[in-house]
């Protein structure tokens, strides 16, 4: 199991300065997409990424998240992740961000 973060897919899906506790909703299983989702209905923000890859778990899958799903969250409302990628995805994005690098 290796992990690459990565800083560049945080982005602000949700602003939520009133200041209301929110329960955090379950992300976990689910896709990126669906998540982005369930995250902005939530009024809640991506916090950090972790990308975890291996070849045996379907792409882009959420398979951990903090808070926990039920949590209680107040403040700063960013749900922090950790998504699998397959290998192949990976290198595409190394690949991506190498050529951006160089401008």
């Amino acid at each position: 199991k290796n992990s690459l973060s990565n800083n560049s897919l945080n982005s602000n899906i949700g602003n939520n300065s009133s200041g209301n506790a929110i329960i955090v909703p379950s992300i976990v299983g689910k896709t990126v997409a669906e998540s982005s989702s369930i995250l902005a209905n939530n009024r809640l923000s991506w916090g950090e990424i972790k990308m975890e890859y291996h070849d045996y778990i379907p792409n882009n899958q959420i398979i951990e998240q903090n808070p926990k799903a039920g949590t209680l969250s107040e403040g700063n409302k960013v749900v922090n992740v950790i998504i699998y990628i397959k290998m192949e995805v990976l290198i595409r994005y190394v690949i991506h961000m190498a050529s951006h690098m160089k401008n």
